[in-house]
């Protein structure tokens, strides 16, 4: 098995690419065909995609990358934070990712009126019957910080993946008057499932993070919140993910639903772990989560994965601290999956 990973020096907040070959299976939670050799990442290389120059949208953070495959190329969106703190979303791509090209100017940006007027984030695309869905989160407070809440979710539409055009009934979801989802939403996955298209996002009550999810007959809804959310919970008193759990990532394979989410405590860094589900409602948690990924210790490990051909590509965030530091994304190759 081989991995190729896009990695930041110490001190920078980076994202990372992993590229993983071979069998994905599960082992020690009754679901030994599911997953398996998730469990320990080793990471190291060279530059593939920086911050931009001063002055640029992505002068100051790049972040929460999502990818998606078109034809020969892969996609990749990202956050991008400037100095003002005004987040917008970018993208870069590429026949390799060794090669890959950022847009000069960000894909999708806050309006200048409404909800979303601060700041638009945590990208995630979604492919069905010819038409792209790019789901975002966004707020009106304009802050002096990233990701000032409240925010809420929305949509946006292309059929070439540059040029998008929001949704004009947006915001497709919005925080509840109380409980878990009460102060903000965030990062949202679309899957369809049968008939149904299942929205997941993790949501904040002000103190922790759980994840839930909405559903509905298209694409743009409208869209129902599951009566019993939150489908995942942070953990026990003490556990890594005791905190917050969020930014889901969902893959059906061998039968089950797997879901890769970033967890955190009070007193230690967020990291990766694994979930699985045979309807969408239950979780299990990997027992042994959270995952390892060696020369990782900031915040923020927050995965995406597809199939890229024949090779699962995965990719995540890493912030080393968080402020006004800068970004890189960097590639190594070697990385052993045990």
């Amino acid at each position: 098995m081989r991995v190729c990973s896009w990695v930041l020096t110490a001190g920078r907040k980076i994202l990372a690419f992993l590229l993983v070959t071979g069998p994905i299976t599960l082992a020690g939670s009754g679901r030994e065909d599911v997953f398996k050799n998730f469990i320990s990442w080793t990471t190291n290389g060279g530059s593939v995609i920086s911050t931009g120059d001063p002055g640029a949208f992505d002068d100051t953070r790049v972040e929460e990358p999502t990818v998606i495959q078109k034809g020969a190329k892969a996609y990749v969106f990202y956050v991008a934070w400037n100095s003002s703190y005004a987040g917008s979303i970018g993208v870069a791509s590429g026949e390799s990712l060794a090669s890959l090209k950022k847009n000069p100017t960000p894909v999708l940006t806050a309006s200048g009126s409404g909800w979303d007027r601060a700041y638009v984030s945590g990208p995630r695309v979604f492919f069905d019957n010819g038409t792209y869905y790019l789901y975002y989160f966004g707020s009106a407070n304009s802050a002096a910080e990233f990701e000032a809440p409240p925010s809420s979710l929305g949509v946006a539409t292309s059929t070439d993946l540059i040029h998008w055009t929001k949704y004009a009934s947006n915001p497709i979801l919005t925080p509840g008057s109380a409980g878990w989802d009460s102060q903000t939403l965030y990062r949202p996955f679309v899957l369809k499932w049968k008939r149904t298209y299942y929205l997941f996002y993790n949501a904040s009550d002000g103190r922790n993070e759980r994840i839930g999810y909405a559903t509905a007959p298209t694409p743009l809804g409208p869209w129902s919140k599951y009566k019993s959310n939150p489908v995942m919970d942070i953990g026990s008193a003490g556990a890594w993910d005791s905190q917050r759990i969020g930014d889901p990532w969902i893959i059906r394979f061998s039968n089950a639903w797997i879901m890769f989410y970033y967890g955190g405590s009070s007193s230690g860094n967020p990291s990766m772990g694994l979930a699985y589900s045979t309807d969408l409602n239950s979780w299990t948690r990997y027992p042994p989560n959270p995952l390892s990924i060696n020369g990782f210790t900031g915040r923020d490990i927050r995965p995406s994965v597809i199939q890229f051909g024949s090779r699962w590509l995965m990719m995540f965030d890493n912030g080393v601290s968080y402020g006004k530091s800068g970004c890189a994304i960097f590639a190594a190759d070697g990385a052993r999956i045990r």
